[in-house]
């Protein structure tokens, strides 16, 4: 089943994609990503590093084309995350209204259920659905709250790539990271193809 598991540098630490025949199946954080290939070998893993670096540049790039391999996705968990990728950078959208978007208006805390399961972090974009009263609630991948904050505050604009230093700071903060010489790395091939 699977072809190919790739390592991908952020500055929030390795993301680590896992693929199929069919697409991508998971990409996750991992603390303890070591004994990975740094650089992607076939090209639609080269296509999600160059769309995780453009990420992590600007927070506003689109993963339309990351084709995924939704093997052991219910039909009703597809659709609530075929709707969750229409959710743009710099918006949010609640689990009652994603609901309502699959014909299934009562069906909020299934909704939470898939996101919590999401197994395909920022190309299914869970880190922008909130609850009603617009609280940000779980976030299964490592950091959290305070990752999904993070991702909510880069995408929004209030964190700025330009800003080094303070791009630098809330990565920092976050338990996502493997280790902060890893980060600064990250960090400083962001700035330096962003300068190029």
């Amino acid at each position: 089943m699977t072809q190919e598991i790739v390592g991908h540098e952020t500055p929030l630490g390795t993301m680590v994609s896992v693929w199929t025949s069919q697409g991508l199946f998971r990409l996750t954080w991992e603390t303890d990503a070591t004994s990975l290939a740094d650089d992607p070998r076939s090209s639609r893993s080269r296509l999600l590093d160059d769309r995780l670096m453009a990420y992590f540049q600007n927070g506003r790039v689109s993963f339309d084309d990351i084709e995924l391999d939704m093997t052991g996705v219910t039909p009703f968990r597809a659709r609530v995350y075929q709707s969750c990728r229409q959710i743009q950078a710099g918006e949010t959208a609640t689990y009652g209204r994603l609901a309502q978007s699959v014909d299934s208006p009562q069906a909020s805390r299934a909704v939470g259920a898939a996101m919590a399961a999401n197994r395909v972090l920022l190309v299914i974009p869970c880190h922008r659905v909130i609850a009603s009263d617009g609280k940000l609630r779980g976030f299964s991948a490592a950091g959290g709250l305070d990752t999904k904050r993070w991702l909510l505050d880069w995408e929004s604009g209030y964190l700025s790539s330009s800003d080094e230093n303070q791009f630098l700071a809330a990565a920092n903060h976050l338990p996502v990271k493997k280790s902060d010489v890893q980060v600064e790395r990250s960090i400083e091939k962001l700035f330096h193809t962003a300068s190029m």
